[in-house]
């Protein structure tokens, strides 16, 4: 496939087809010790969900960690992140990819769904969270979210199990003890009955 440039969005163009099946678009906070965007709701035509997306901190000194990389609605992506001990402002940057989801010629029509599972508390240390995918679902992309108290707590790890059936999130503190929730994430598709 080959990439469309129209103001912010990118549209992907299936060469064989013609036609547009995959979009993407991002969005960038403004600069903060602990700053967070959503991508817009409006970047994508009707009919269309996201399927994934992603994060990126962007910092000039000693860094920011993300603290949250996750769906948020049919149609958007939220990422956070954070300065944590030393001081550092910087910016944090959101993707989403987003599927037509009815009317794919010769295919026939998607569901899209969104997920998500445990909260798990701790005191301290290193934590995690999972959510497992729906039966006739595949996962689309892995979401995580870190919550805290005082210092912080970050994510540090996403992943899917072996069976490729589970979305797996960490989050930990770092150098001073935080409290806080560990959320997992995702997204799942199937081709509609």
């Amino acid at each position: 496939f080959k990439p469309s440039q129209k103001a912010r969005l990118r549209v992907y163009e299936f060469s064989r087809l013609k036609t547009y099946y995959l979009a993407m678009t991002d969005a960038t906070s403004g600069t903060g010790h602990n700053p967070s965007v959503t991508t817009s709701s409006s970047a994508f035509p009707t009919g269309w969900k996201v399927v994934g997306g992603g994060a990126e901190a962007i910092w000039t000194g000693t860094g920011q960690l993300l603290t949250a990389s996750m769906p948020s609605g049919t149609k958007q992506w939220t990422a956070i992140s954070k300065d944590h001990y030393y001081t550092d402002l910087g910016q944090v940057r959101a993707y989403a990819i987003a599927l037509q989801e009815e009317d794919i010629p010769g295919f026939g029509d998607l569901d899209i769904e969104y997920k998500g599972g445990s909260s798990s508390y701790t005191s301290s240390g290193s934590d995690d969270a999972n959510v497992t995918v729906s039966s006739d679902y595949v996962i689309g992309c892995a979401g995580g979210e870190a919550t805290w108290s005082g210092y912080g707590r970050m994510l540090w790890r996403m992943y899917f199990n072996s069976g490729v059936t589970q979305v797996l999130v960490e989050s930990k503190d770092h150098i001073v003890t935080s409290s806080g929730y560990t959320r997992a994430y995702l997204t799942q598709i199937r081709k509609r009955p």
